[in-house]
């Protein structure tokens, strides 16, 4: 059954006319077939030109199924219908015309914001959470640029999934933010990292500094960190020649976030607790296994908390009681001194 074009009435010659104004609408051209006897008027796509070209009336009654002996596809695209009519006015009086239908977008079409909230949010962790870390450098050509190994695989992570619309970014920027583990060469690029995110950067949870931590950047960066709601770990990577210079600058550079919090006990051991070391002169293997961390992060977590303590509490403030020993800053294993 034929389905007029809105505003059209049910006789071919109303549906040609509509084709005709659509045509001009889309600043299209008319084909002819080149069989003589079977000349088809079709519509604006120029992919028509070649999915109509071979038929005639006879093959034409089943678009999506037909074959022609040009050798045209089994399988057409099911994004509209067509019917032949004979146009019964105008210039092309008396010729065969192809009437094109659209059809409404189709049920098996997938749409993602269709789906509960819960499955939205397993699609974002697939897509959007990287298994390992995300790595970022500076050079001089971009603030940030990531580096890391490549892969023969197809990387499933896919950051520009959260640029697609308003909808997907509001609801896949906290689960990126938040479950990717950011890694940064110097402290300077974090803060530029930080800087781009905007207010992004409350949902971000672990960060790394693995080269350098510079005084000047380290203070910015952790006014920066001041925004995030659940920081739960700041690693840093301690390389035995720069171990003194580099415990002093990282103390130096907690002022914004003690001010912030005060100086009491409490804010003394969430920083103790957030404060991760990592020695990247141990092996992969030795990172991985499920035992306690190398004398050298020990004792370097040990200076840090003395120096954090030396620079901004009173000695009075805070003791080494049982708190302060779970936090693995203040104590050294028997064994390994």
């Amino acid at each position: 059954m034929q389905r007029p074009y809105k505003g059209g009435r049910r006789d071919p010659g109303s549906r040609v006319s509509a084709l005709r104004v659509y045509r001009q609408q889309k600043n299209a051209q008319c084909y002819y077939s080149p069989i003589p006897d079977r000349q088809f008027l079709i519509s604006a796509n120029p992919a028509f030109k070649s999915l109509f070209a071979p038929y005639t009336k006879s093959t034409c009654k089943n678009m999506k199924t037909n074959k022609s002996d040009e050798g045209t596809p089994e399988d057409q695209p099911d994004d509209f219908e067509s019917t032949v009519t004979v146009i019964k006015f105008g210039e092309h009086q008396g010729r065969f015309a192809f009437l094109i239908d659209p059809l409404p977008a189709p049920d098996r079409v997938f749409r993602l914001f269709d789906l509960p909230p819960e499955l939205r949010r397993w699609v974002y962790d697939f897509v959007l959470v990287d298994r390992e870390t995300i790595h970022l450098a500076t050079s001089r050509s971009a603030k940030c640029s990531v580096r890391g190994s490549f892969s023969g695989q197809k990387p499933r992570f896919n950051i520009n999934f959260i640029a697609v619309c308003r909808q997907a970014h509001n609801e896949g920027a906290p689960i990126f933010y938040t479950k990717n583990h950011f890694i940064f060469s110097t402290t300077t690029t974090a803060h530029d990292f930080f800087s781009l995110i905007g207010s992004n950067i409350q949902h971000v949870q672990r960060i790394t500094i693995c080269s350098h931590w510079y005084l000047s950047s380290g203070i910015l960066m952790m006014k920066q960190l001041l925004q995030t709601n659940n920081l739960k770990s700041l690693s840093m990577s301690v390389w035995p020649w720069l171990r003194y210079y580099d415990r002093n600058k990282i103390a130096r550079s907690m002022a914004p976030w003690i001010k912030a919090h005060g100086k009491t006990a409490s804010t003394f051991f969430r920083l103790c607790r957030i404060l991760q070391i990592d020695d990247p002169t141990e092996s992969r293997k030795i990172k991985n296994a499920e035992s306690s961390q190398s004398l050298t992060c020990l004792v370097f977590k040990k200076e840090l908390a003395e120096s954090i303590r030396h620079f901004y509490f009173r000695s009075s403030v805070i003791e080494d009681d049982d708190e302060s020993s779970e936090t693995g800053f203040m104590a050294i294993p028997e064994q390994d001194r």
